[in-house]
């Protein structure tokens, strides 16, 4: 994924301060899925060292959001 649209664009300062923090670090994401934890999740998969993203799996998570969560992962190509 080419990260420069986000770099230059209104939110570039907080992207490089979120590369800063990340990078060459190991980073585990709580992943549901949603639009907060995908951006982590991906920016965490291109800044740092070796990155995961983990989904928990308990009652009261609907199992239409477990569904919706690995398939974005695994079209994101994310760990």
């Amino acid at each position: 994924m080419d990260l420069s649209r986000l770099k230059g664009g209104r939110f570039g300062k907080e992207i490089a301060r979120l590369e800063e923090i990340l990078s060459g670090r190991r980073i585990a994401v709580a992943y549901s899925g949603g639009v907060d934890s995908t951006l982590l999740a991906v920016l965490a998969d291109k800044f740092s060292e070796v990155s995961v993203a983990l989904t928990v799996i308990s009652p009261l998570l609907p199992k239409r959001q477990v569904q919706v969560a690995t398939s974005m992962a695994r079209h994101l190509h994310l760990h």
